[in-house]
């Protein structure tokens, strides 16, 4: 669950492993990531707000989970990010302006 001991990790790619729970806050120590793809688990929760914190993260694929709630403003604070997929989830409330302006 400490995924933030992969301080070097560039690549991380969970996709279609059935993994439920939640995504880890300690993802904050996986400062050198670049591309994060987990998508079609059963990932609950919602997306650590500290996501927002990784500034190499280029790609993030989330489509196709079970994840909820606000998609969090910080992520607007992800100025490399090229591809963003979260769709077919269970998110509430409106895009964050601060990610529109990416």
């Amino acid at each position: 669950d400490d995924w933030g001991e992969f301080h070097k990790l560039e690549q991380f790619f969970l996709t279609g492993n059935k993994l439920s729970g939640s995504l880890p806050i300690t993802m904050r120590g996986m400062q050198s990531l670049e591309m994060f793809r987990a998508a079609g688990n059963d990932l609950s929760g919602n997306i650590p707000t500290d996501l927002g914190k990784l500034n190499k993260l280029e790609y993030i694929y989330l489509e196709g989970n079970d994840l909820q709630g606000e998609v969090p403003k910080e992520l607007g604070e992800l100025t490399n990010l090229k591809v963003m997929h979260i769709h077919n989830n269970k998110f509430s409330g409106n895009m964050p302006p601060e990610i529109c302006n990416l």
